[in-house]
């Protein structure tokens, strides 16, 4: 345990670092992101202000320094603590991926093991054929698509925002209501590929569970089929449970563009207009929620992973 916090320590620690590196080495600063018609004092103001002029290491030190204090830093663009920035977005990123990763857990888990029972036949050649065509495709086309088909041209669906903006003014069964219809596209876009992920293991350690000798001898015993299929599905959930722990850093990624094309107002959302603007602090604090976020999950799939097969706690 102690070697895992470790590990999840240095990890959040090198991914910081190197954004930090990364962005003050790209080309421009919060200066240049103001605009043309910014007269040069201006700009050379707000370099002074902000120590932009300092040395790389210079400034390396004073953001360590601050970020082992427990000070974030202050968003030049927002104008306020980059902590009240990550917080508002925060628990929006997570409630979208914690759906989307609910959704394509379940669906991938069915899907899989309804095609890891049928391998080989015509159906599972099919579901295999969509499933890797789902999988090929871009979140961001395929949010922009279905952004298009069902908000553009269908009018079914809200296109942008958490909330209308007569939101307020709703009873409380209508704001639940909206919030679910701003809440559709955005989890359908980020969790179709998940889905086919899963899928994709589920049906690989379905198929090799239910050619195990355990199978032929519970049918032996005259065990009913949807009992064999059942035990056969427990021993099919380690290469799952592993998925799900690699699959946080893919849902932070997708979660990006997601919420650009949505205007979700979320950690993705944040991020991109932070970049836009050169605001350092912002983006750097948003990897190392997101690095905490995916070292977390790799974590919490490794325990369950020793709860599900406690032969792996000894390796």
């Amino acid at each position: 345990m102690i070697l895992r916090v470790l590990q999840s320590v240095a990890v959040v620690f090198t991914a910081a670092t190197l954004a930090f590196v990364l962005l003050h080495l790209a080309p421009g600063d919060a200066a240049t992101a103001l605009g043309e018609g910014v007269a040069p004092e201006v700009r050379a103001a707000i370099r002074t202000q902000y120590g932009l002029d300092d040395s790389l290491a210079t400034q390396y030190g004073r953001w360590l320094s601050s970020l082992l204090r427990g000070d974030l830093g202050y968003s030049r663009d927002q104008h306020r603590p980059v902590a009240a920035v990550l917080g508002d977005a925060l628990p929006r990123s997570l409630f979208l991926m914690g759906c989307a990763l609910s959704v394509s857990l379940v669906g991938g888990m069915l899907i899989g093991a309804w095609q890891g029972v049928r391998a080989g036949s015509r159906r599972d050649r099919t579901t295999s054929t969509a499933l890797l065509v789902l999988y090929s495709l871009p979140e961001f086309w395929l949010a922009l698509l279905l952004l298009v088909v069902f908000s553009h041209q269908l009018g079914w669906l809200p296109a942008t925002g958490i909330t209308s903006e007569t939101y307020d003014y709703m009873t409380p069964g209508d704001q639940l209501w909206d919030r679910l219809c701003h809440l559709v596209l955005p989890l359908v876009s980020l969790s179709l590929i998940g889905v086919s992920v899963f899928a994709r293991y589920q049906r690989d350690a379905m198929q090799e569970s239910m050619a195990q000798a355990f199978v032929r001898t519970a049918r032996a015993k005259g065990l009913p089929e949807a009992g064999v299929r059942r035990q056969a599905w427990r021993n099919a959930l380690l290469p799952v449970i592993t998925v799900t722990g690699l699959m946080l850093p893919a849902l932070m990624t997708g979660a990006v563009f997601v919420e650009r094309v949505f205007s979700w107002p979320g950690m993705g959302f944040a991020m991109i207009r932070a970049i836009e603007a050169r605001d350092y602090q912002v983006v750097s604090a948003g990897v190392i929620l997101g690095s905490a976020v995916t070292a977390v999950g790799a974590a919490l799939a490794d325990i369950a992973r020793d709860i599900a097969d406690p032969r792996l706690r000894s390796q």
